[in-house]
């Protein structure tokens, strides 16, 4: 914080984003036209006392805000309630269920859920974060310098994104024509019900206790399954061709 100091009164301002509140940063850029506003809630002075100082010096020494979040240094441990917690080191290795919360927040750009969504089952010591709860810590996560809240965030937005790749490299079985002219693509509405259907059927489960499971199992078994019908259309394909005489 830096202090500044007038005749009639002092008052500090922050300096870098290991002095800034989430709720502040979040004022900041919802009123980036209005520097009057932007002073007095970080000074907490009324704006006919704010109308008596050099508010440019002031600006400029929020210019921090500009830099860039992601560049914030990574960090696992993160502190809420004077309590520290250690995120996971591998968000595979977490349900499916939170894997599905925390990438719908993260598409929707809800950050502070992204976090709450891992971190609330550990203060908790559960498998499964509670909705309510989760809602009530994504509030409270407002309260953390951007610092600790970015450290956090940026160290599971990197594994989110790896993840995210390697989803999105995984082999696809081809749509035939005939699929698609059945209403094979109307199914694509439903999302991860599908596969969360599919598995409660095939496994005998209920989908609450499919959503359980590590997310690094779904992965293995959804990979192993597009595999299996990718051989299997290949296979038949082969097999087709040789019954006709046409192996080459």
């Amino acid at each position: 914080m830096i202090p500044f100091k007038t005749k009639n009164f002092t008052f500090s301002i922050p300096s870098s984003f290991d002095d800034l509140k989430m709720n502040d940063l979040k004022f900041i850029k919802e009123n980036l036209e209005d520097n009057e506003k932007i002073i007095e809630r970080l000074t907490g002075l009324k704006i006919n006392t704010l109308l008596k100082i050099d508010l440019d010096k002031i600006i400029q020494t929020l210019d921090f805000i500009n830099e860039p979040l992601k560049e914030i240094e990574e960090s696992q441990l993160i502190t809420i309630d004077d309590k520290s917690y250690l995120l996971p080191e591998d968000i595979t290795l977490k349900t499916w269920y939170q894997q599905i919360q925390a990438f719908k927040a993260y598409k929707n750009g809800d950050f502070n859920t992204v976090v709450a969504v891992y971190l609330e089952p550990l203060i908790r010591g559960k498998k499964k974060p509670k909705p309510k709860k989760t809602k009530e810590l994504s509030k409270k996560l407002d309260k953390l310098t951007v610092q600790e809240f970015f450290g956090a965030f940026n160290y599971l937005e990197k594994q989110i994104l790896l993840l995210s790749e390697r989803i999105k490299n995984m082999p696809q079985p081809k749509i035939t024509p005939e699929q698609i002219e059945a209403g094979a693509e109307s199914f694509n509405i439903l999302g991860d019900f599908n596969t969360i259907d599919d598995m409660a059927i095939t496994y005998s489960k209920t989908h609450e206790e499919i959503l359980l499971w590590s997310y690094s199992i779904i992965f293995n078994k959804l990979y192993r399954n597009n595999l299996n019908s990718i051989f299997e259309s290949k296979y038949s394909n082969i097999m087709r061709n040789k019954s006709t005489g046409n192996d080459s």
